[in-house]
C-alpha cells in the first residue's frame, strides 16, 4: 500500500512537471520572437475610475517609449466594442494612443465576481483570478505581465507555467494589518476572522513575490505591501496620475469664497466615506459658532454641501443618502446642509471654485484622489488623518492642509480656517479635545494640539503647488523610467538622440 502511495505521488509530480514544461513550450511558440508583448491585467478596463485612468496612462506612456514592434493587449471581461472602450477612454481622460491596442476578451470573467462568493470572498476571488488568468495566458501569452487591478494569484500562473516576467500596480492591498487589527474582537467571529485574515495574507504574500518588481500608489499602500509580500527593495511609490489641470486654472479668490463660507464634500455615497461624521461635526460648528462671541467667526453662516453620486448596481447607496438628510434634520442642521447628487463636471468645477472648506472623512483611503482634487481647485481641505491623505498628500499640515480623526477634530479644525480667514501671517493655535471614543481612540480621551499654520490665502497656493506630484507629466515620467526602461530589453525601447 504504502509503495502504491509512493509511486502515485511520484507519477503525479511528473506529469505535473511535464504539464508545466509543455505549457512553457506552448507560450514561447505562441509569443515568437519578433514582436515583444506587454499585457495589462484589467477584467474591468471599462469602468471609467481612478484605476483605469492608470491603466491607459500607463498605456499611453509605455507606447511611446517603446518601438513599433512592442505590441499592447489588455485582458479585459467587458463586452464593449473596442472602439467605445477607447472613445471612453479619449472622453473620460482625454487619452489617447500613438499605435493599436489589442483586446484579448476573457469569458470567466464571473469567477472573480463577489456574488459568486458569499462566503470566503476574498479567498473565492484569489482562486477565480487564478482561472481567469489562466484562461488569458492560454488565449495570448506576453513576454511581460502587468496585473493592474490587484490580482496578486495571477501572478505564479504567469510566472511559472508561462515563464513571462511579472509586475504591477497597486491601488490596495486586498488584505491589510489594518484589516486584521480591526477585525480582532471579543467572540467566535473576532477569533475566526483574523485568524481567516492572517492566513491569506500569508497566500498573498506567497504569489505577491512572483513579481519582478511591485510598483504602488502611496507610501501608505507601500507599508502594508513591504509588511505582507516582504520585498521592500523591490517595491516603489508612483502616484496616481490626477487631472489637475482645469482645477488648477480656478481663481484662489480667497475673499470670494469667504463671503459665502461654503464647505464642501466630493465621493459617493458608501458607507466607507462616512459622511455621517462630516454632518455631525458641521453640527458642532454650528453650535460652536452660536456660543461664540468673537466677532472674526460669528460673521460667518456656513452652509455644508455634499457632492456625490449613488452606484446603479448598490441600492444602500440610496439609503445612506435618505439617512443622511435624516440625520441633518435630527440635528436640527437641515436648512444649513444641501446634497447634490450626480452632477456634471462642470458643475463640480463651479463648486469647488466657490468652497472655502474642503471635508474627506474617510478612514484609511489608500489615496485619495478627491483630496488631490480640492487641493488644486484651492479649497482649504481637512482629510482624515490616515492612509495616503496623511501619508503622501498633505504631507504638511498647516501649510497644505489639516487633518483630523474626529467630529470634534473636524469642528475645530473648521472653526479655525474660519477664525484666521482674513489673516495674512501665520498663527499658531492650541485646542484640547474631548472625545466619546471610536475604532481609532478609545473611549473619554483628551487630545492637546499645538497647531502652527500658515495663512488660508498662503495655504492655498502651497496646497496648489504641493498637487503638481500627483499630475500627469509627473506619472508618465516615473512610469517611464522605473517600469518601462527598467523592465523592457533596450532593443524594443525608442533610440533617443
Amino acid at each position: 500500500m504504502l509503495w502504491f502511495l509512493v509511486t502515485l505521488v511520484g507519477w503525479s509530480a511528473l506529469c505535473m512537471v511535464a504539464a508545466v514544461l509543455v505549457l512553457r513550450v506552448y507560450c514561447s511558440v505562441k509569443r515568437g520572437s519578433k514582436v515583444y508583448t506587454v499585457a495589462f491585467f484589467h477584467p474591468y478596463c471599462n469602468d471609467g475610475g481612478g484605476g483605469e485612468r492608470v491603466l491607459w496612462c500607463g498605456i499611453r506612456a509605455l507606447q511611446y517609449a517603446t518601438n513599433d514592434n512592442v505590441h499592447v493587449v489588455v485582458y479585459t471581461g467587458d463586452s464593449a466594442e473596442k472602439a467605445a472602450i477607447l472613445n471612453k477612454a479619449k472622453g473620460r481622460f482625454g487619452v489617447t494612443f500613438p499605435r493599436d491596442i489589442e483586446f484579448v476578451r476573457l469569458t470567466q470573467r464571473k469567477w472573480i465576481e463577489k456574488e459568486r462568493w458569499p462566503y470566503f470572498t476574498i479567498l473565492g476571488q484569489s482562486i477565480g483570478s487564478m482561472i481567469l488568468g489562466l484562461e488569458a495566458l492560454l488565449r495570448h501569452p506576453p513576454s511581460l505581465f502587468i496585473d493592474s487591478m490587484g490580482y496578486a494569484f495571477t501572478f505564479p500562473i504567469f510566472r511559472w507555467l508561462g515563464g513571462c516576467d511579472v509586475t504591477c500596480y497597486v491601488h490596495y492591498p486586498t488584505v491589510s494589518t489594518d484589516m486584521i487589527k480591526k477585525a480582532t474582537r471579543p467572540g467566535l467571529k473576532g477569533l475566526i476572522q483574523p485568524t481567516y485574515y492572517k492566513l491569506y495574507a500569508f497566500m498573498y504574500g506567497w504569489a505577491g513575490r512572483f513579481a519582478k518588481t511591485v510598483f504602488v500608489n502611496s507610501g501608505w499602500t507601500k507599508a502594508h505591501i513591504d509588511e505582507i509580500w516582504g520585498m521592500p527593495r523591490h517595491t516603489s511609490v508612483i502616484f496616481p496620475p490626477c487631472d489637475t489641470s482645469s482645477l488648477v486654472a480656478l481663481p484662489l479668490a480667497w475673499e470670494n469664497r469667504c463671503k459665502e463660507a461654503i464647505i464642501i464634500s466630493v465621493g459617493q455615497f458608501r458607507e466607507e466615506k462616512d459622511h455621517p461624521l462630516q454632518v455631525t461635526a458641521f453640527a458642532k460648528l454650528l453650535t460652536k459658532l452660536q456660543n461664540s462671541t468673537d466677532k472674526d467667526v460669528t460673521q460667518f453662516a456656513p452652509r455644508l454641501v455634499l457632492i456625490g453620486s449613488c452606484r446603479e448596481d448598490e441600492p444602500k447607496d440610496k439609503e445612506r443618502l435618505a439617512a443622511l438628510k435624516v440625520l441633518a434634520k435630527k440635528l436640527g442642521v437641515e436648512d444649513r446642509v444641501s446634497f447634490e447628487v450626480g452632477i456634471s463636471f462642470k458643475e463640480l468645477q463651479q463648486n469647488l471654485g466657490r468652497a472655502m472648506i474642503g471635508l474627506h472623512t474617510m478612514w484609511c483611503e489608500h489615496f485619495g484622489i478627491g483630496v488631490v482634487e480640492m487641493m488644486a481647485a484651492g479649497v482649504i481641505t481637512i482629510a482624515h488623518n490616515s492612509g495616503g491623505p496623511a501619508v503622501d498628500i498633505i504631507d504638511r499640515p498647516g501649510q497644505t492642509g489639516y487633518l483630523a480623526t474626529t467630529a470634534d477634530e473636524y469642528c475645530d479644525r473648521m472653526y479655525h480656517v474660519l477664525k484666521t480667514a482674513h489673516t495674512t501671517t501665520s498663527t499658531t493655535t492650541t485646542t484640547t479635545t474631548t472625545t466619546s471614543g471610536n475604532e481609532q481612540q478609545p473611549a473619554n480621551t483628551s487630545t492637546t494640539t499645538t497647531m502652527t499654520s500658515s495663512c488660508p490665502a498662503a495655504m492655498q497656493a502651497d496646497a496648489r503647488e504641493s498637487v503638481q506630484r500627483f499630475s500627469d507629466a509627473a506619472f508618465d515620467r516615473h512610469w517611464t523610467h522605473r517600469c518601462v526602461k527598467t523592465l523592457i530589453p533596450t532593443q524594443w525601447l525608442v533610440v533617443e538622440d
